[in-house]
């Protein structure tokens, strides 16, 4: 009996081991921002009401960019970006309160990874949703000094 006590005991003192060196990882740090902010095309996005019930509302996402982040690729990669949204938020809908409100605290992690991803590098630190389809020149502060992504279209030779 006491040598496999003794067994577990060295088992145990090993799993500490390995959890105390995995522990000692140090996470990269985040990339420093640039300050400037693209602004992308409205969607629909679900979201999950007080009742349990979902519904499809408008949002614009505004993405933060880090410094190695450019506008001109971002908004080169736009449907990419926003199919990379839709699939995260038809996995986990965003909360919502009231008729128009969003909780987007809760989905900004996964949200952010789920763009990089899309990206294919950390190029966004920080995103936000804004309900509906606000105007060039409102006042809400989230999306003030965003550069908006413009729609080019090629012409047909």
């Amino acid at each position: 009996m006491r040598p496999r006590l003794a067994l577990f005991a060295v088992a145990l003192a090993v799993c500490g081991l390995a959890a105390g060196v995995r522990a000692e990882v140090v996470p990269a740090p985040h990339p420093a921002a640039t300050g400037s902010q693209v602004r992308l095309a409205a969607f629909m996005a679900p979201v999950r009401n007080a009742d349990g019930r979902i519904r499809a509302m408008a949002v614009t996402p505004v993405l933060r960019l880090a410094a190695g982040g450019s506008a001109a690729a971002v908004c080169d990669l736009s449907p990419r970006v926003l199919d990379a949204f839709i699939a995260a938020l038809y996995r986990a809908p965003l909360p919502g309160h009231g008729a128009a409100g969003l909780n987007v605290d809760a989905a900004r992690g996964r949200l952010t990874e789920a763009v990089n991803v899309a990206l294919g590098r950390v190029a966004v630190i920080g995103i936000d949703l804004v309900a509906g389809l606000p105007k060039t020149g409102a006042a809400d502060p989230r999306i003030a000094g965003a550069s908006v992504c413009k729609v080019t279209k090629k012409k047909a030779d």
